[in-house]
């Protein structure tokens, strides 16, 4: 199997399992607001999730620039599928953290919001072998 095709497995399982969540939940199989918290304890959870989105999310897309990750991946494709993996697990790790939040805080519209920006951002990172031959190539100095 080719590292496009493993990527890609990944890269639709997270969001299966991103869908699965949603409908579980939508289909009130799931409750709504499981968790009771106070007042503090959602804003410091609300903070969780918007940190995790202000810092995963463009780390995830500008990680494979860095210049000691993009020695290596044009080095190595298997190294290429390493980092590849890290970017889609940051970005499942966000829009995870944010749509589980968004449902166990009784539909709390920022976790919402910032679930949704993750997954406009799953967009752009779509494992494709041009996406790989272009992220291969050496950086000019």
């Amino acid at each position: 199997m080719s590292v496009i095709n493993r990527l890609r497995i990944f890269y639709i399982a997270i969001l299966a399992c991103a869908a699965a969540v949603a409908l579980l939940y939508e289909l009130d199989i799931a409750t709504v607001g499981l968790v009771s918290t106070t007042a503090t304890v959602r804003y410091i959870l609300e903070c969780v999730c918007v940190m995790a989105a202000i810092v995963l999310i463009p780390l995830a897309l500008k990680l494979l620039t860095f210049k000691p990750i993009r020695q290596r991946i044009v080095r190595s494709e298997r190294d290429y599928e390493r980092w590849s993996l890290v970017r889609i697990a940051m970005l499942a790790t966000a829009l995870h953290l944010n749509l589980s939040q968004y449902y166990m805080l009784e539909l709390d519209t920022t976790c919402g919001c910032l679930a949704l920006m993750t997954l406009v951002t799953f967009l752009y990172v779509w494992p494709s072998r041009e996406r790989m031959d272009d992220e291969r190539t050496p950086m000019e100095s």
